[in-house]
């Protein structure tokens, strides 16, 4: 007679998702190696479970020692769409992950990125894996509602987050914790950007508005403008000197404001030619006319990213590629390199500020790119820039 089977060891893996799994949690795949047990979750979890360390005795501890988080990224499951008016059925649709930027000077190597599995989480582009806190933690923050973009701050101390609802976050990146949270509206934040000197976040809508708040009286709102663009807010750049503030919709048009009153400027964009901007960001402008390839439209590029040292140009394709300009790029059908990796459109793009890695998010396929600069020094002369592609 064949004995049933009799429960030796058992451990615990529900805990390893967030807030925004509607689904229960469970293995999809395993391996087994020298003592180590591999497993892959449907909540994008990677964990390693040593057999030796497991109890011998039925348990449900839900971080149990043996049990080691190898990899946490961010999850691609189909949920109800974020419907914050409550007006109609919520349908399902993918998770997307949309939000990427780059730490300042000294942290260079970190880069942050947002998503609807409403987690927001800071990686480390030189071991190629989630950072780790200075108490030990995973670099994590769960914030309960998606996030769509995210901004750091110029000394690295905050970033900001913008969500779906209209509302935005301010997050402490030493510690992950949530330090402010303002329920501005109803109207879906797009663009999210601190200020050079770090008073100001101005924060950009679906609905064509740009809002101006000042950080040191804890956000209060400076100014606010919603006539001057006619679509949704795309990207925005501050000038260096705080003077100006440039920002683009969805319907072509680059529009250039004065600060802190967000009016529009009595300066033309020839006036400005001589600028110097805090970012490039903006995804029009006379340094980019020739990103479009033939038969392209406005809405084929998603994003753009400038090196640091100004040589280089990458832009994010909605067709899933990543193509890299000399900068700046002002003929048309200029020459360039195509790489493509992403098996849906790439939403967000940006270099490290050190200039090592360029980092992208493919939007549904929820995977972050990280991307090595091979031979930046070609653009002094006549080569043309080289990627090298990290499959992390």
């Amino acid at each position: 007679l064949i004995k049933p089977p009799r429960l030796l060891r058992q451990v615990s893996v529900r805990r390893y998702s967030t807030r925004a799994h509607e689904s229960v949690v469970a293995v999809t795949s395993m391996d087994y190696l020298e003592g180590k047990l591999l497993c892959a979750t449907n909540t994008h979890f990677v964990l390693q479970i040593s057999m030796d360390d497991m109890e011998i005795t039925d348990h449900r501890v839900p971080y149990h020692r043996s049990v080691l988080t190898v990899l946490n990224f961010h999850s691609g499951e189909a949920r109800n769409s974020y419907n914050p008016g409550g007006v109609g059925e919520a349908s399902r649709q993918p998770w997307a992950l949309t939000g990427v930027c780059a730490f300042p000077g000294d942290q260079s190597e970190f880069i942050c990125t947002c998503g609807d599995d409403c987690t927001l989480r800071i990686w480390n582009t030189n071991i190629r894996n989630l950072h780790r806190l200075e108490n030990g933690r995973i670099a994590v923050a769960d914030m309960g509602i998606p996030g769509v973009c995210c901004d750091v701050s110029s000394d690295g101390r905050l970033v900001a987050v913008g969500h779906r609802g209209g509302q935005f976050t301010v997050w402490d990146a030493s510690t992950m914790l949530c330090v402010l949270e303002h329920a501005r509206s109803n109207r879906f934040v797009t663009v999210i950007k601190f200020s050079p000197d770090c008073r100001y976040l101005l924060v950009g809508s679906r609905e064509a508005s740009l809002v101006l708040y000042d950080v040191r009286y804890n956000y209060k709102k400076v100014a606010e403008n919603s006539s001057v663009h006619s679509s949704v807010i795309l990207s925005a750049d501050f000038s260096l000197d705080m003077k100006h503030l440039r920002s683009a919709d969805g319907d072509g048009n680059l529009i250039y404001l004065s600060l802190p009153e967000l009016k529009s400027s009595k300066l033309s964009a020839f006036d400005l030619r001589d600028q110097t901007w805090f970012t490039h960001d903006c995804v029009f402008g006379w340094d980019k006319q020739g990103i479009w390839n033939f038969g392209q439209s406005l809405p084929d590029v998603n994003a753009v990213a400038v090196y640091p040292h100004k040589m280089i140009l990458a832009t994010a394709e909605a067709q899933g590629m990543i193509r890299l300009f000399r900068y700046p790029s002002v003929s048309k059908n200029a020459v360039h390199r195509a790489y493509s990796g992403h098996s849906s459109g790439v939403q967000g793009i940006q270099f490290t500020k050190d200039g090592r890695y360029l980092c992208s998010v493919g939007s549904y396929d929820v995977c972050l790119f990280q991307w090595k600069v091979v031979d930046p020094d070609a653009m002094l002369g006549h080569r043309e820039p080289v990627l090298g592609m990290r499959a992390d």
